[in-house]
């Protein structure tokens, strides 16, 4: 996890392909971690939410990533969190001079630092959602035994991680060969 998309990462927190799925981010602490590892990607004035809340939006965005995997409908009530959550900070655009040059700067207003980070991650998920590039791009790892998703930059791009699950796969199909070379 790390690396991709927010809302991506966000999603990949829980593993669906175990029985019963395996959340990543089943306490506070673990909720805190996923933050503070994605704090880069967030704005100033962000602070860690609750885990409750991570995981309430996680599932929502989950769902939504999983039906355009589907091409499926999108869930209403996962819609109507993602907007809602978006919707806990407005920004305002301005325009400051530096250095001679124009720049444009944005200011976020809300009330719960905590609001910051959520609002971040639904807008993540809705720029994957409606931009026809991100939404054509986003795949599933090719591994059976991994559920995590991926904005694919590379048309070879097979894996959520090459080192791992690439690695995993390139290691079964060598050994398949040199199992049926011995039988041969």
């Amino acid at each position: 996890m790390g690396g991709e998309n927010l809302a991506v990462d966000l999603a990949d927190t829980l593993v669906t392909v175990t029985t019963p799925p395996t959340d990543l981010i089943a306490d506070q602490a673990a909720s805190d971690r996923f933050w503070d590892l994605h704090g880069e990607l967030l704005p100033d004035g962000w602070a860690r939410p609750a885990a409750a809340d991570t995981r309430r939006l996680r599932d929502a965005i989950r769902a939504l990533l999983d039906a355009v995997q589907q091409g499926a409908a999108l869930d209403p009530a996962s819609l109507d969190l993602v907007n809602a959550t978006s919707a806990l900070v407005s920004v305002s655009v301005n325009i400051a001079v530096r250095n001679g040059l124009a720049e444009r700067r944005e200011r976020r207003h809300y009330d719960d630092p905590a609001a910051v980070t959520l609002a971040s991650a639904a807008r993540s998920a809705i720029d994957v959602l409606t931009d026809p590039v991100l939404r054509s791009n986003l795949r599933r790892c090719a591994s059976p035994t991994c559920s995590m998703l991926f904005v694919n930059g590379d048309p070879r791009r097979r894996w959520c991680t090459p080192n791992i699950c690439g690695n995993r796969d390139r290691v079964a199909r060598h050994y398949r060969r040199r199992v049926r070379k011995s039988t041969s």
